[in-house]
């Protein structure tokens, strides 16, 4: 299993629209440019984790993500040691936690439908070998993760 490596990038916190020559910049949600889906995605959603044990325990609960880039929502605009992803990947809708950055990771899988990261996913995988608790995955198993 190969590694998704993030790079850290600015928030989007405008649109930019160009009328008969000139620049307007309008505030407010981003134009969301994943697949173009119509209509388009929203540019917050909410991860429900549930079942995590060991080191993933304190990403139980409910994670608001934000539209980071291209096809991926993030819980914040840096790489923390805590973080929530929900990214489109090979023609599959992911959700991925890292406790520890990456090494202590669950992934699940959801829909392969392009324009549909809602509802429920099933587990995918788990890396333990940078947790402090080297039983997190197993003690993780059955783990739930809901995207909203």
């Amino acid at each position: 299993m190969g590694w998704i490596i993030r790079h850290p990038r600015a928030w989007r916190k405008s649109a930019t629209t160009t009328t008969s020559g000139a620049t307007t910049t309008t505030s407010g949600a981003p134009v969301i440019d994943c697949n173009s889906c119509d209509p388009e995605l929203e540019q917050f959603m909410d991860v429900t984790l549930s079942g995590l044990a060991g080191d993933l325990a304190v990403l139980n609960g409910v994670t608001a993500v934000k539209w980071y880039s291209d096809c991926e929502w993030w819980s914040a605009d840096t790489i923390l040691d805590e973080m929530v992803y929900v990214y489109y990947l090979s023609g599959t809708w992911r959700v991925q936690a890292d406790a520890k950055t990456l090494g202590c990771t669950k992934r699940w899988q959801g829909s392969s439908a392009s324009c549909n990261p809602f509802g429920s996913y099933a587990e995918f995988s788990c890396v333990d070998s940078l947790c402090d608790d080297a039983d997190s995955c197993e003690d993780s198993a059955g783990g739930t993760a809901v995207v909203s």
